[in-house]
């Protein structure tokens, strides 16, 4: 039964990231027409928009093997495996804004980096953990991703709802006022 579930989020995460996927490239390919983004550092600002993208991709593929901590009740791990790569993170960009001209994909950069660092372990964790679990297609079974997509609507709803609210100020702000208000309102709120 567990094998089921692992395979069947895993193929359904490997479908929404294809989609996912599609939708980032467009997002990137016309950014300039969807936010008003300065000439001078629109390269530097799509670079951004795919490592975050592919971060997030990369999040979604691997997220199935996170599970392997929580069920053997060694979430510790994971949390570890977290405040490392935070702590990378920190490292990775003050290095990179001290040691060259300062770009906004940096931020991005290091975001993938620390994501994939984080995804290796959360692999490597469900095979030394959790060995009995493998994907396999003959244990996909699209009725436990029904089944799981209706126990957690509600958290995917309220997720949405807070994503919109973290996030659309800035965007409502870099289309109604200017590129410019939306830096500053973003710098405001990271203050």
């Amino acid at each position: 039964g567990a094998n089921k579930y692992y395979t069947s989020v895993f193929y359904a995460n490997i479908f929404l990231t294809a989609v996912m996927a599609v939708v980032a490239a467009g997002t990137v390919i016309y950014l300039e027409h969807l936010v008003e983004v300065p000439v001078n550092i629109l390269a530097d600002v799509k670079l951004l928009f795919v490592a975050m993208f592919v971060n997030a991709l990369v999040s979604v593929v691997t997220s199935v093997f996170s599970v392997a901590t929580f069920a053997t009740n060694l979430l510790y791990i994971d949390s570890l495996r977290t405040i490392e790569s935070n702590i990378i993170r920190v490292i990775l960009t003050v290095s990179l804004f001290m040691l060259f001209e300062p770009r906004v994909s940096f931020i991005g950069i290091t975001a993938l980096i620390t994501g994939v660092y984080l995804a290796l372990f959360r692999v490597y964790y469900a095979r030394k953990l959790l060995p009995e679990l493998k994907i396999n297609k003959k244990y996909y079974d699209f009725k436990k991703i029904v089944e799981l997509i209706s126990s957690g609507i509600w958290n995917l709803i309220t997720r949405i709802g807070q994503l919109l609210l973290d996030g659309i100020d800035l965007l409502i702000s870099n289309i109604f006022i200017s590129a410019t208000a939306m830096g500053v309102l973003s710098l405001s709120k990271t203050i």
